[in-house]
């Protein structure tokens, strides 16, 4: 099975508004796509309608937290305000013991997602959804492999952002994801 390539780094209701608008104005999106996607509101004009693509956001990451099967463990709760974190991409990042990784953490909300020794998705909220709901402009036609893909998001479980995402045959089990075995210089 094949689909669209370049599919963007990061979570979508995190990108730019700003971005998205220009996009919207160079005829690259739609402003329906803007909200679907990014969660961008925009006034007649093509301008960034700031409160009303935070409420849109808000809202769609709230939906995305209900409708997500809840983490499979519960790792450490959060990172205090004193933690050292380092981002290793999007909202994934490292909680810090000295200068040693020592627990894998949401950037955002500072869940702590378990040792950087496992796989932390395990604590992450997992939500599926058929790819050709999610993008409904590179759906297959029924009856093609295509069909049976889902896109799996691991999700903050305090926030709602994503984490990491996987394209995945509904009913096969997860790929691994990387774990780190000692310390990064």
């Amino acid at each position: 099975w094949t689909g669209a390539n370049v599919p963007g780094y990061g979570d979508p209701l995190t990108r730019s508004p700003d971005a998205v608008a220009a996009d919207v104005s160079y005829g690259w999106l739609d402003a329906e796509a803007a909200i679907r996607v990014y969660g961008v509101a925009l006034d007649s004009a093509g301008v960034v309608d700031r409160a009303g693509t935070e409420r849109l956001r808000a809202e769609q990451l709230r939906e995305r937290l209900a409708a997500a099967t809840p983490p499979a463990s519960t790792a450490g709760g959060q990172a205090g305000g004193e933690a050292r974190l380092r981002r290793v991409g999007g909202d994934l990042g490292l909680l810090l013991d000295g200068d040693q990784p020592a627990e894998w953490v949401s950037m955002t909300g500072r869940v702590r997602l378990g040792p950087v020794t496992g796989d932390y998705r395990s604590a992450c909220a997992v939500l599926d959804n058929p790819v050709n709901q999610v993008a409904p402009e590179f759906a297959t036609r029924p009856g093609r492999p295509g069909e049976a893909m889902l896109l799996r998001e691991y999700l903050c479980p305090a926030t709602g952002i994503r984490l990491a995402t996987e394209l995945i045959r509904s009913g096969d089990e997860p790929s691994g994801d990387m774990v780190l075995a000692g310390g990064v210089p």
